[in-house]
């Protein structure tokens, strides 16, 4: 009998390896509902950073608040792709991983555009067209 109960575990604690399980939608809202407060606190005090600082800090305060958003986007993401949903749910989470990829885009170019001000004159370099870029 002993054998038995344990070649039966053995052989469910094979069928469950590899597949992935499922999340709940309370679950999946939840966390999406905590991201997007996130997101917004991070937006507010990039934001309130921003207004305070002038010259070459306001540059800095532009990188540091993009780079906060990117990395808390990057860790989102890993986050949505640990969760599986039930059809016709099922490409939601992946939805929201591309427009968060695509924020992380934006946030980036603006880093870089910060990062050329701040970094002085270089040759080859239009800060005219970089400066038009930042308020779009």
């Amino acid at each position: 009998m002993r054998l038995v109960v344990i070649l039966i575990l053995f052989c469910l604690s094979f069928s469950s390896i590899g597949v992935a399980q499922q999340t709940s939608h309370l679950a999946f809202a939840s966390e999406y509902i905590r991201q997007l407060s996130d997101n917004e606190r991070y937006r507010e005090l990039a934001d309130k950073a921003l207004k305070t600082e002038k010259g070459d800090d306001r540059f800095s305060a532009i990188i540091h608040g993009r780079t906060r958003m990117v990395l808390e986007l990057t860790s989102q993401i890993r986050a949505l792709k640990a969760m599986r949903l039930r059809k016709p749910f099922d490409d939601i989470p992946d939805f929201i991983s591309t427009i968060y990829r695509r924020q992380i885009e934006l946030y980036n170019s603006e880093i870089t555009m910060a990062e050329a001000f701040i970094s002085g004159p270089k040759p080859g370099v239009d800060y005219g067209a970089l400066a038009a870029q930042e308020p779009k």
